[in-house]
């Protein structure tokens, strides 16, 4: 796996990328946010460390950049166990996972294994739009349309989204959701979940997708989306 590390102290990043590399990993490094989204317009890694950056610099601005560019890679950070906002903020942002010090290198490494593995899963066919129902993802670009009108989404709904198009049907419960679209191993015992799925809904009702998300009691969401020949006026299951 090759890594894009960020980390503006070279002597800690010299020691994590030992670790990385004793891990199987290939380490190419970044002294700041600026450095790294130049490294990004050269070669797309397999995935993205953050570790620390200047003060300066604005994380949660980058990683947007960066999705918006096109980069959907899985992108962990690595981080305190204070700043619940600044993480809360750049998972929001596109990022896709935090690991809190201490850690071990051999988690790290498996972390960024699982999200690799991901989104490997969500970005099977990347070059084509993959459709589900009335709903067609262009996964290369994070969109999604219905009846080629493109629906406007933040990179966090649109991948809660595709998380549950690849269920379709299917209960997918709280806890995988916040591990495969917020990198999360905990429900973090807020309104996150609730409140973006609150926002997707309203997203797909105004673009006449109503009720496709549904609430299952005490399992999780579950995504009914019927085809246009099915559909007529209502176009969706209730």
């Amino acid at each position: 796996m090759r890594c894009l590390l960020i980390d503006c102290d070279q002597s800690q990043a010299v020691a994590t990328a030992v670790g990385l590399r004793e891990e199987g990993c290939k380490v190419a490094w970044a002294g700041d946010l600026h450095a790294a989204t130049e490294a990004l317009q050269s070669q797309i890694p397999d995935a993205i460390v953050i570790d620390r950056f200047p003060p300066d610099e604005n994380c949660a601005a980058a990683i947007r950049q960066w999705r918006a560019s096109g980069v959907h890679v899985p992108i962990m950070m690595i981080v305190d166990a204070k700043g619940l906002d600044h993480r809360i903020t750049c998972l929001d942002a596109g990022m896709d996972g935090v690991l809190i010090r201490p850690f071990a290198f051999a988690e790290l490494a498996a972390r960024l294994r699982a999200l690799a593995r991901a989104s490997t899963r969500l970005a099977r066919d990347r070059n084509d739009p993959e459709r589900v129902g009335l709903l067609d993802f262009d996964l290369r670009k994070g969109e999604v349309s219905v009846r080629g009108e493109l629906i406007p989404l933040p990179p966090r709904q649109f991948k809660l989204l595709a998380e549950l198009a690849q269920a379709a049907g299917s209960v997918v419960s709280r806890q995988t959701l916040f591990e495969r679209v917020w990198g999360l191993a905990f429900d973090p015992g807020t309104k996150v979940l609730e409140t973006h799925v609150s926002h997707l809904r309203a997203a797909l009702e105004r673009a006449g997708v109503a009720g496709a998300v549904q609430t299952i009691r005490g399992g999780g969401y579950q995504l009914n989306v019927v085809a246009d020949a099915e559909a007529g006026a209502a176009t969706v299951s209730a």
